[in-house]
């Protein structure tokens, strides 16, 4: 788009004389700059190849639950982008927890994780999941001890972490290590649309300027993986069973009682059933809920308004959503 390279050259007259469609793509530009405007959280791993080895070997390793029975690659496979493609999780005793399980694809971009974001950092995620009574329910001692005598674990952390070995600390890193690279490809079309200015179809730029713009999404989703990642909103979302008070357990603050996370929106199509429940199963009924402006709950944000969307911005909206998909993911690996 060689307009994308001269309009902000020209002075305010020229731009009053310009036919309409360099006006449209003024629209363009002042939505890429909306998206570009907060930078990405990004955590970019130094862990050496042997640490991400161990890690990945641990993440696939039953024994770090309770019962021998639950890995960490259990509730996130690969094959499901590292969800599990269930509306709420599994746990140990195969009984749906009361929330979805989060991708940990592209989990470098989060700094903070869990629905709730209760955890600092992907270590912390990582020691947490496994100490949690309904996920792996195993106590940090008995798996550290259970680690160390097992030798090819123990030869292993004491290569990675010498005078260290095997400790809650390692157990963390190294699974944290793991997890920094479980990445997709920055190669979607949006990405080479922002990039390369390799066009959108006329459909998928029509719906990035409904995102912006119209639907106001990119309040929440600002960035060139369109995720906010410390931001919390209660978005409407009417109970199905007992409340979930989301955020608000963790920083009991006016606004965050059923607020939860927003979500990285890159490779969004691969990444269903959404939302913390997982209660709708494709993008249509996410794009139908904010358009209709929530369930109007008692605590839902002033932010969250009916849209009005045509059938046409609908279409447009998930054509632009389906292009922040990457070409390959990464691999299940065990």
């Amino acid at each position: 788009m060689f307009l994308r390279r001269v309009l902000f050259g020209l002075p305010a007259a020229a731009l009053l004389a310009l036919p309409a469609a360099a006006e449209r793509d003024l629209s363009v530009e002042a939505a890429i700059a909306r998206v570009k405007r907060a930078l990405t959280f990004h955590r970019v791993t130094d862990a050496s190849p042997s640490e991400i080895a161990l890690g990945r070997r641990l993440f696939f390793d039953r024994r770090l639950s309770v019962n021998g029975k639950m890995s960490c690659a259990d509730c996130h496979r690969a094959s499901r982008h590292f969800g599990d493609g269930l509306p709420r999780a599994l746990g140990r005793d195969g009984k749906p927890v009361a929330r979805n399980t989060p991708s940990l694809l592209n989990a470098a971009y989060y700094s903070d994780l869990f629905w709730d974001g209760r955890a600092a950092t992907i270590e912390e995620a990582s020691l947490t999941a496994l100490q949690n009574p309904r996920e792996m329910a195993q106590p940090l001692p008995p798996v550290i001890k259970r680690l160390a005598g097992i030798p090819v674990y123990a030869s292993a952390f004491a290569g990675v972490y010498p005078g260290t070995g095997v400790s809650s600390t390692t157990l963390g890193r190294a699974l944290g290590a793991y997890v920094l690279t479980v990445a997709s490809r920055e190669d979607s079309a949006f990405d080479r649309f922002i990039l390369e200015d390799v066009p959108l179809s006329t459909s998928a730029l029509s719906g990035f300027l409904v995102f912006v713009h119209k639907a106001n999404c990119a309040n929440c989703h600002n960035s060139r993986n369109l995720a906010y990642p410390q931001r919390y909103q209660n978005i409407g979302l009417a109970p199905q069973g007992a409340e979930d008070l989301g955020r608000y357990a963790v920083d009991p603050q006016p606004g965050m009682r059923g607020a939860f996370r927003s979500t990285v929106l890159r490779n969004v199509e691969l990444t269903a059933p959404y939302m913390h429940d997982g209660r709708f199963a494709t993008l249509a009924e996410v794009i139908d809920f904010y358009d209709r402006g929530g369930d109007g709950t008692r605590f839902q944000s002033s932010e969250i308004k009916p849209l009005h969307l045509t059938v046409q911005e609908k279409a447009d909206l998930t054509a632009f959503l389906l292009s922040m998909t990457s070409s390959r993911g990464p691999e299940e690996t065990p």
